[in-house]
């Protein structure tokens, strides 16, 4: 299939992906700043198939949320590339879930635990030692050198992305069909962590039967480990797909919920 992408158009989502996070949100993080990026490309694939642009747009104002400057860049150049050939949403919906985790963790382990730290410490040392003057000339020098690494950083990632994401797209029917698969699964993987890391729900029920004191949370989590924190998800969730519940009502009905249950000493 003949390429419609350009150079200039991932140029254009290189430069919407720089406001990445100023629509940051609660509710879905960074979906906005996601379906905006990419929102050049949409363009170009869905000139002139407006119901298909709703869809494409719809399917990216989904929940979304890694490391800003080299995770959603990788994400952001692998989708363009599907997109342009019009691949399976499904696909490109589980490439999203499945690579948003692993690369938040290694994106802000390299920003925030290596090169940050790295940079800072040479200004920071030179104002130890009074040394101010330098210190001011060494903060702007090495903040120009992180800066001007992270646009370099981001851009080679978008056009690698987009690289390893048209190669993708021109596998076979059978690859495609494992990279789905795989991809949902990792998805899965990614959800599952964040419902055990995130969540916290717990009950304080106890009871004292002829001296053996019976804790129901020491039970639930030998039988099931964070049992009540995925039953509330599958709640959520059957409230948003099967009722078509609004995230704002159903924070309100789970406010009101745990509220009423945390009073009653039933959850904690």
């Amino acid at each position: 299939m003949e390429s419609k992408i350009t150079k200039k158009d991932l140029w254009q989502v290189f430069l919407n992906h720089l406001l990445l996070q100023i629509s940051w949100s609660y509710e879905r993080m960074q979906a906005l700043g996601f379906a905006i990026s990419i929102s050049p490309i949409l363009k170009k694939v869905y000139k002139d198939d407006p119901e298909g642009m709703k869809k494409a747009l719809t399917r990216h104002m989904e929940f979304f949320n890694t490391c800003p400057n080299y995770g959603a860049t990788v994400i952001l150049g692998i989708v363009a590339a599907l997109e342009e050939q019009k691949a399976d949403p499904d696909l490109i919906r589980g490439i999203k879930t499945g690579m948003m985790g692993p690369l938040a963790g290694i994106g802000d382990s390299m920003m925030f635990a290596i090169l940050g730290p790295l940079l800072i410490s040479i200004p920071a040392s030179m104002a130890l030692t009074e040394d101010f003057t330098g210190a001011l000339v060494a903060l702007i020098i090495t903040q120009i050198i992180f800066i001007s690494w992270n646009l370099f950083v981001k851009w080679k990632l978008i056009t690698l992305g987009y690289q390893k994401g048209a190669d993708l797209a021109t596998s076979s029917a059978g690859m495609m069909e494992k990279v789905t698969f795989g991809a949902g699964i990792v998805g899965l993987i990614v959800v599952g962590g964040m419902i055990g890391s995130i969540i916290n729900i717990t009950t304080p029920i106890q009871a004292n039967f002829g001296g053996y004191e019976f804790v129901l949370q020491t039970t639930l989590d030998s039988l099931f480990p964070k049992l009540l924190p995925v039953l509330a998800v599958l709640g959520v969730f059957h409230l948003l797909r099967n009722k078509k519940w609004s995230p704002v009502k159903i924070v309100i009905c789970m406010f009101v919920i745990f509220t009423t249950l945390g009073a009653l000493g039933i959850v904690a």
